[in-house]
C-alpha cells in the first residue's frame, strides 16, 4: 500500500456512504466498444447501494462470467464486450 500512497495526494476527504444510488458504467457506445482490451468488472462496472450488500457477490459473478466468456470466445474476440453485456442482461431477467 505504501507505494500507492506515496504517488498521489487525495483530492477529497473520505465520504462514508455517499450516494446510495446504484450506478452502472459501460465502455460501449452506439453498439461498439470505445476502449478495446479493457473489460469492466466489480466496482469499475457498477456500484450498488451498500445497504443491500450486493457488491462483493456481483463482482464475483462478473469475474466468473468474464472467465467463461473468454473461454468461449477468446480474449481477442471483438464481440467480447457486447456478449458480456448480453449475458448479464439475460442473467438479470432470470433473477427474481
Amino acid at each position: 500500500m505504501a507505494p500507492w500512497l506515496s504517488v498521489g495526494d487525495p483530492i477529497t476527504d473520505v465520504t462514508v456512504m455517499a450516494g446510495l444510488a446504484n450506478r452502472r458504467r459501460t465502455l460501449i457506445r452506439d453498439g461498439a466498444p470505445v476502449v478495446r482490451s479493457l473489460v469492466l468488472v466489480g466496482d469499475a462496472l457498477l456500484y450498488t447501494n451498500a445497504t443491500f450488500v450486493q457488491g462483493i457477490a456481483l463482482g464475483a459473478w462478473e469475474a466468473q462470467a468474464l472467465a467463461r466468456l473468454i473461454t468461449d470466445l477468446g480474449v481477442a474476440d471483438p464481440h467480447l464486450h457486447g456478449e458480456l453485456k448480453r449475458r448479464a442482461r439475460r442473467a438479470r431477467r432470470r433473477t427474481p
